[in-house]
């Protein structure tokens, strides 16, 4: 999820051992280029370290016996609680810290495959959750066009959603801690919403649907953030959840209807 946001550039470490063995083989070659041996005298060290830790993961079914109906209708229900840091390497800054809950219902969680298939979605979206917050902290989305109520976003491909409904603010002044005298970012003031209507590999088309009154938009480099208002929810997790609430009204007027023949 990181890698595909084009921000950062991942290293592994997972397989080093390997990559160090092979980089050894060019070390001990007398016919490598010198360049090459400066490459790998120049390998890259982290910026930001992700230090992340599963603290719970919970999933339950509840059976309900519908009369009417002469059968169980059950309801799903899971949750994910992730603790996470994003380390600074060279300040041992923290540029983000928090606890987050992901929490899913009924056809958000897989119906086959067990406890794995349910773990493995719920870390999948919550991976999700964690690159965006990510983002926001260190690299929050930005408009790099603005052509009438149409903006072109500086963000696309996985890492936003059509549909997605964000605040837009317009940056003022710096905010320095009197204490730290560290930098707190800058104020923001809200001027309006934007609905992402279009996403390409690198960027997205959004459409300007409300403006603050008195506010006249006009772009400048780096003026204006955008901030996540309301998540576009995977269209087929919302038409089930439509016809669950139609099932729902219906058992409802059936039983409206029997209790009023009585």
């Amino acid at each position: 999820k990181i890698t595909s946001t084009r921000r950062f550039a991942v290293i592994d470490r997972e397989f080093i051992d390997v990559t160090q063995q092979e980089a050894s083989l060019k070390v001990n070659n007398p016919l490598m280029p010198m360049t090459q041996l400066l490459e790998l005298a120049n390998r890259l060290v982290a910026e930001y370290m992700i230090v992340g830790q599963l603290e719970s993961i919970t999933a339950t079914r509840t059976t309900n016996y519908v009369e009417i109906l002469k059968r169980d209708v059950y309801s799903d229900r899971a949750s994910a609680t992730v603790a996470l840091r994003v380390i600074d390497v060279g300040s041992d800054q923290v540029k983000y810290a928090g606890t987050d809950v992901f929490y899913f219902a009924d056809d958000e969680i897989p119906k086959s495959g067990g406890a794995t298939a349910v773990g493995t979605k719920l870390l999948e979206v919550a991976a999700e959750r964690i690159t965006e917050a990510m983002l926001d902290a260190i690299y929050p989305i930005s408009l790099v066009a603005i052509d009438g109520d149409i903006v072109t976003l500086n963000q696309g491909g996985d890492t936003i959603s059509s549909g997605n409904l964000y605040e837009l603010y317009r940056y003022g002044e710096k905010i320095i801690d009197p204490y730290t005298k560290e930098s707190l970012g800058r104020s923001e003031t809200l001027v309006g919403e934007i609905s992402v209507e279009r996403v390409n590999p690198k960027t997205s088309l959004g459409r300007i649907v409300r403006r603050e009154p008195g506010e006249i938009l006009e772009f400048k480099q780096k003026a204006f953030v955008l901030r996540l208002k309301k998540r576009q929810e995977d269209p087929n997790v919302e038409l089930s959840r439509q016809r669950k609430q139609d099932r729902q009204n219906s058992i409802s007027d059936r039983k409206q209807k029997t209790d009023d023949d009585w």
